[in-house]
């Protein structure tokens, strides 16, 4: 992401980018954002609360986090929580097509898959919901309707209950 974020400040100069959370890649992150020059575009909250992460989600264009399938250095999106958030929040998601982010996020329809190797890639997906407002808002909308039928604890304890039900009879 930031290694797109120069690409995308060209065309939207108040654009930016917050990175919520705490761990042990921001002093890299930090450092990569001063050497690509968009330091002051890039935002480290720290550590936040469910409502200060609600608030931020409901505040964005779009929830970006093109995670990389890293599994040796443990620092990868194993399912994709992150997007199911974003998407309850009504939010469409840019992710890469790595890990299981395609699990939770549909191209073209909640969101946006990109090339976790190729940040170009991923400033066009961002610049697609950056230039168009309404499209974002569609796909936010179908993000929360997906999320909302597929993902709630409700859903998962009826398919549970589904599998076990030959099993427990």
């Amino acid at each position: 992401m930031i290694r797109a974020l120069p690409a995308l400040v060209a065309r939207h100069p108040r654009l930016a980018y917050v990175v919520a959370g705490d761990g042990a890649l921001r002093p890299y992150l930090a450092e990569l954002a001063r050497s690509c020059g968009v330091a002051e575009q890039v935002v480290f909250t720290g550590r936040v609360d469910e409502e200060t992460k609600a608030a931020l989600l409901r505040g964005c264009r779009a929830f970006a986090m093109p995670s990389r399938a890293s599994r040796a250095a443990a620092q990868f999106e194993g399912f994709g929580i992150v997007y199911i958030e974003a998407a309850r929040a009504g939010r469409p998601a840019i992710a890469a097509r790595a890990a299981s982010a395609d699990e939770v996020v549909t191209d073209g329809v909640t969101g946006i898959l990109v090339d976790p190797d190729a940040p170009l890639s991923f400033a066009a997906g961002a610049l697609t919901l950056l230039d168009d407002a309404a499209l974002s808002d569609r796909l936010g909308a179908a993000a929360r309707t997906r999320a909302d039928a597929n993902f709630t604890w409700e859903h998962a304890t009826a398919r549970l209950a589904a599998a076990l039900a030959p099993v427990v009879a």
